[in-house]
């Protein structure tokens, strides 16, 4: 199986992000590949917690989708614009690909494939003429595996080939002027040759050329190389040594690293092409894309901690290879094409039901943790005030205490008191520190939580936080409360504005800044409220 992705929720607050380190560690144990990931930024109190403990934060994710650079592609081989179309082909060949990449100075500046040396060497001759008329002669050496005896100070070829090594009138028969001509190892027919206005001379069944021609060859302009091969090769791999970025095709389809595989494949099904150059964000090659890459290419497998709804989950969750979910909350609008291990039990947080799935396979809980777990669930329970803590979550809590050894009180009021959001956090922070979006009679609406020690120091900024709250609602039309829950009070805080402000006042039978008692829980108190009066 591939890496598992283990999530919790938008905007995650301990919980999410401590039950998430949990199961990946318990994951890990059975065997699998996993690590934890985060959807937004830690809370002050998180924080806290994973550096008490010792733990890095998670890593962010953005997106269950798969991008082209998480995938499996070809390596990245490249061609270089000088090199000839022999060369190129043996590394075709060699590397049993279609098509390569060429690159100057890292940056990718055409593509070459086997169709477009074919075209080149094999069918219309004019074009090979034209092709060896601009070809330097260290490629066409380079080509026959010859040795350059005279580099002509002005080259005047007009990319006409001509063969007399075996013609008996040698070169009488055959127009000269600007040509290459293949000879042999007479150095009567060299000189006449020459004379007559060559261009260049390749010799071949020769490794010899007498002074006297090189200096006939030298006055006349004329370039004289040595062939490693005999006649049929030479004429053969003459025709493969211009570069090629005389025949690379300049109109580039490339993809990005960061393209999503389905976008990726839309790009690949508007064009004809068989391989794409992937390239990263500083635009270098990093591998080659095909339609079989893509159509094997699963996306992300996922498993789901502390929610299982999709609007709370990662974007393109919909699209995730959603494994399994273990959760407290009520069971929302999630739907999978598989089956999937679900877990989901009305406990206070989501790392009591990890606990429990600890105990159940037998596997050992470390004391980092189990400190990670223990904090969580004074978290989510409000220090075991809140009306969803249970029985199970105070046992549970009780014995991950004992395996960290810490006083449970102790270290519960050490988590509140080290981290006060109010603090710290701007009122732009405050109503992103800890929310959550919830569809309630169809009408989508945020709420945000903040505990705090006690509700004086909120009640003292309640001009910010309704200002904050009437930006955020004006510009995008939002229904957003904000809660600041009080540990010390037993009891919260309540702000809200959006277009559906008046009924929540009507339903809640409060006003902005109310202090309400025993007020704790958003999901199992203000949700239910707010679902009767919507």
């Amino acid at each position: 199986m591939d890496q598992i992705y283990v999530i919790g929720h938008r905007n995650p607050d301990t919980d999410s992000i401590c039950s998430s380190i949990a199961l990946s560690n318990l994951l890990n144990l059975q065997g699998y590949k996993s690590k934890p990931y985060r959807l937004g930024e830690i809370s002050p109190e998180t924080a806290f917690v994973l550096d008490f403990f010792g733990y890095e934060c998670p890593t962010l994710l953005t997106d269950a989708r798969n991008s082209l650079q998480e995938i499996s592609l070809d390596t990245p081989i490249s061609l270089h614009p000088s090199m000839t179309m022999k060369r190129a082909l043996e590394i075709l060949k060699k590397e049993d690909r279609q098509s390569l990449a060429v690159l100057s100075q890292g940056q990718i500046i055409g593509m070459l494939s086997l169709s477009d040396i074919s075209k080149a060497s094999l069918f219309d001759t004019s074009v090979s003429i034209d092709l060896l008329q601009h070809t330097p002669i260290t490629n066409i050496a380079q080509a026959i595996e010859g040795r350059i005896i005279v580099n002509a100070e002005h080259s005047h070829l007009n990319g006409k080939v001509s063969v007399i090594v075996l013609s008996e009138n040698h070169g009488a028969d055959y127009e000269i002027q600007d040509r290459i001509i293949i000879a042999g190892n007479d150095p009567i027919s060299q000189e006449e040759l020459i004379k007559k206005g060559a261009g260049m001379l390749i010799l071949v069944w020769t490794d010899y050329v007498s002074p006297d021609i090189q200096k006939i060859a030298r006055e006349h302009n004329c370039s004289i190389i040595i062939s490693g091969h005999g006649g049929m090769n030479t004429t053969r791999y003459l025709f493969l040594s211009s570069p090629i970025s005389l025949i690379m095709k300049k109109d580039i389809t490339a993809l990005h690293a960061e393209d999503w595989i389905e976008d990726a494949f839309l790009k690949m099904t508007s064009s004809r092409y068989r391989s794409y150059p992937v390239l990263d964000i500083k635009k270098e090659l990093i591998g080659y894309a095909e339609r079989y890459h893509l159509m094997n290419a699963d996306n992300k497998t996922v498993y789901l901690v502390d929610h299982n709804s999709f609007y709370q989950s990662v974007n393109g969750i919909e699209k995730a290879n959603i494994i399994g979910v273990v959760d407290h909350h009520r069971i929302s609008d999630f739907s999978t094409i598989r089956p999937v291990n679900f877990r989901n039990e009305r406990l206070g947080c989501t790392c009591s039901i990890i606990y429990k799935m600890y105990r159940e396979l037998g596997y050992p809980l470390e004391p980092e943790i189990a400190g990670l777990m223990l904090s969580a669930i004074i978290s989510d329970t409000l220090n075991f005030k809140s009306v969803t803590c249970t029985q199970q979550d105070r046992q549970i809590a009780c014995d991950l205490a004992k395996r960290i050894e810490v006083d449970l009180e102790e270290f519960a009021q050490t988590m509140f008191k080290s981290v006060d959001p109010l603090n710290i956090l701007s009122p732009q922070e405050i109503l992103d520190y800890d929310c959550k979006e919830f569809i309630i009679r169809n009408i989508p609406i945020k709420i945000a939580q903040c505990t705090v020690y006690n509700s004086v120091s909120a009640k003292e900024r309640e001009i910010e936080w309704i200002q904050e709250l009437k930006e955020r609602s004006a510009s995008g039309r939002e229904n957003i409360i904000l809660i600041f829950t009080s540990l010390s009070e037993q009891g919260s805080l309540l702000y809200w504005e959006g277009p559906q402000s008046s009924r929540i006042a009507n339903g809640l039978k409060i006003r902005q800044g109310d202090f309400i008692k025993d007020i704790l829980s958003r999901k199992s108190q203000i949700v239910p409220w707010l679902e009767k009066c919507l």
